[in-house]
């Protein structure tokens, strides 16, 4: 004996709670909802609950917190690491590696049919086989403004002098498109 997905549904929506109403076209869209609980300072109120209703809620477009696509490091050697699992990341992109050590960045630099080909931009010695990577989906930026005159910084805008921390004012893509032609001062000397 089989049930039909209906049934189904039916049997597992009753089993929390959830009472079908029947619907004279046969749209499996409409249920009543018996809460057990009181709510509302402590009134006990049946409402009338659309399906579609309880799926927005259950599934909310608008997650708090966001939801971060999560790979897998599967080689690393001389500075290369090779990921898995980032089906939506992009050349230029930054990911981060989560090793025994911390987090370091690495920058997308090709996208394979199997596998996406990165360049850690720190200390890639302590990156593993096997260990996290989380998609950032942003750019690689540097801290910009007035307030870094003066100071040593790596590469990556990484404070070396020993001065405490930076204050920029804001952050910039490294990698943007030059001013149009239009924009840029004239040249009246070769």
């Amino acid at each position: 004996m089989s049930i039909s997905d209906d049934k189904l549904l039916e049997q597992s929506l009753k089993s929390i709670g959830i009472k079908t109403n029947p619907d004279p076209f046969g749209l499996p869209d409409q249920f009543i909802y018996d809460p057990i609980k009181p709510i509302e300072g402590g009134k006990n109120k049946n409402s009338k609950v659309r399906f579609s209703q309880i799926l927005d809620f259950s599934f909310p477009e608008d997650i708090e917190g966001g939801i971060a696509e999560v790979g897998e490091v599967i080689y690393i050697g001389d500075g290369v690491c090779r990921v898995i699992g980032l089906s939506k990341a992009e050349i230029e992109d930054i990911i981060n590696v989560k090793t025994s050590k911390g987090w370091e960045k690495a920058l997308i630099l090709g996208i394979e049919d199997t596998h996406i080909e990165s360049v850690v931009l720190g200390d890639y010695s302590n990156i593993k086989q096997g260990d996290q990577v989380i998609a950032t989906n942003s750019r690689l930026k540097v801290p910009v403004g007035k307030s870094l005159f003066g100071r040593v910084m790596s590469p990556l805008g990484v404070p070396i002098d020993g001065l405490g921390k930076l204050n920029p004012e804001s952050y910039r893509d490294v990698e943007f498109p030059a001013p149009s032609v239009m924009e840029r001062e004239p040249i009246f000397e070769p």
